[in-house]
């Protein structure tokens, strides 16, 4: 007789009005798989089912193609649940593999009532929290901790770790620090504290990789870290699924959908760091694979996991204690970078220019200083033939804060000839002139699109 057809008297869970009922029978049994259309359902044989679980919420199903959730009021009847959980488990006890199955059912139940409550999605999105904030408070701590290519290869590199931390908007914070949180738990309870924690280091270190492989100017976000623990997790749901409780499962179909979706997105939405998504998505999910272990398994950290996790918080420490310093040492810190531009035989107008407008929008700069940006400044306008607008504005704002107002005219009057319709260069013509305030330089947003970004402005990759 055909399992999908052949239905027990008391093989149905009836459900509300316009829900599709659970019916069991001989093989297998028929549940609903949407909570927005009620009716749609499927048939899936008992032997596929890995572990079933009654919450307060309702029914979690884990099978080997997917994991569904049933809520508590989809049922007409409130004890259905539990009566539900109860007969399947009679369903698989009783195949030929039947009292090895429901043990292990019984070890994932003893994992859900027994999981310490987990840590490390909500300590990380804290940490990024706490970096946006000190950042809010201490604007000079991004340009420190943002990954800036050109200071990578100059040895800087501690960036290939601050990056991670460091978020431009409160929109990219706030989703990238719910991310962390929810699968970041998710992957401790899976996979146990130390794995997950080691995930996240990995998948950091992949994020970082694609952001050099794909010779990005600039980048900040724990973007590549959320897509790491999205790997890793997809890798459980489709490698190992019966290692998982059903209720910490997410919907196979949703989820490789999600994942899809961001690929896409990455690929398509200009300033979204596609090669740090991608990056941290095949490192986190080639350490899940290497980290899973089998049903029933002590979840407890080995020592090379904590090793190695030892050595990524020593590295992670180092990293933000250094940017920071540099941040604190803000003089030296430049004046070291513009001395090995001024060094080097054939330096970057753009990196010079950049050097230059850094130390020129510090707050209250050093005649020392000042006077290593003019360096930088003139050499990038002479390597550049006084043709790059942005170029010699930096040259002119360099000029007006040595208190040098004619000469800082005579080359805003260069820039405006090569281009005389540009507002910024209008409005900084006004403020040497006086008739704007000295300290009121124009906004950011004002700047014209050809000068580098710095952490507060648009254009970085995310």
């Amino acid at each position: 007789m055909e399992g999908g057809n052949a239905a027990h008297a008391d093989g149905r869970f009836p459900a509300r009005s316009g829900g599709a009922d659970v019916v069991l029978h001989e093989t297998g049994f028929r549940h609903p798989v949407s909570r927005v259309l009620r009716g749609l359902s499927r048939f899936t044989a008992y032997r596929d089912l890995t572990h079933v679980a009654a919450t307060a919420r309702g029914v979690a199903l884990g099978t080997t193609h997917g994991a569904w959730f049933i809520r508590r009021r989809h049922f007409e009847a409130s004890n259905a649940p539990e009566r539900l959980v109860e007969a399947l488990r009679g369903r698989v006890a009783g195949l030929a593999a039947g009292p090895d199955r429901s043990r292990q059912m019984d070890r994932l139940d003893a994992r859900v009532r027994e999981a310490p409550r987990p840590h490390l999605g909500g300590v990380l999105a804290g940490v990024v929290v706490g970096i946006a904030a000190a950042v809010w408070v201490w604007s000079d701590l991004a340009a420190e901790f943002v990954f800036a290519a050109r200071y990578v290869a100059e040895g800087e590199l501690w960036r290939l770790v601050t990056l991670h931390g460091l978020h431009l908007h409160p929109l990219h914070l706030g989703l990238n620090a719910v991310a962390l949180w929810v699968l970041g738990d998710l992957l401790e309870l899976s996979l146990g504290r130390g794995r997950a924690a080691l995930v996240a280091a990995l998948s950091a270190a992949g994020a970082a990789a694609g952001c050099v492989w794909a010779g990005y100017v600039d980048a900040l976000g724990a973007s590549g870290v959320v897509s790491g623990f999205a790997g890793a997790l997809l890798v459980l749901e489709l490698r190992a699924p019966a290692t998982v409780p059903a209720p910490w499962r997410l919907p196979r179909r949703l989820f490789v959908a999600a994942v899809v979706l961001d690929l896409g997105l990455s690929a398509l939405v200009p300033g979204i760091a596609e090669a740090a998504h991608v990056g941290g998505f095949l490192a986190g999910g080639t350490a899940g694979w290497a980290l899973l272990r089998p049903p029933g398994a002590d979840l407890r950290a080995p020592g090379w996991v904590r090793f190695g996790n030892g050595l990524a918080a020593a590295v992670l420490v180092w990293a933000f204690a250094t940017g920071t310093l540099a941040a604190l040492d803000f003089e030296r810190t430049w004046h070291a970078r513009g001395e090995r531009l001024l060094a080097a035989e054939a330096a970057d107008p753009e990196a010079l220019n950049e050097a230059a407008w850094r130390i020129a929008i510090s707050d209250a700069p050093s005649r020392t200083l000042l006077a290593l940006a003019e360096e930088l400044a003139l050499r990038a306008v002479t390597e550049t033939r006084g043709l790059r607008p942005h170029i010699l504005d930096t040259l002119a704002e360099v000029y007006f804060l040595e208190d040098r107002i004619e000469e800082a005219l005579e080359v805003n009057a260069d820039a405006l000839r090569i281009d005389p319709e540009d507002p910024y260069l209008r409005e900084q013509r006004r403020r040497y002139r006086g008739e704007r305030a000295r300290d009121d330089r124009p906004e950011p947003g004002e700047a014209p699109p050809d000068r580098i970004p710095i952490p507060d402005e648009p254009g970085i990759r995310i």
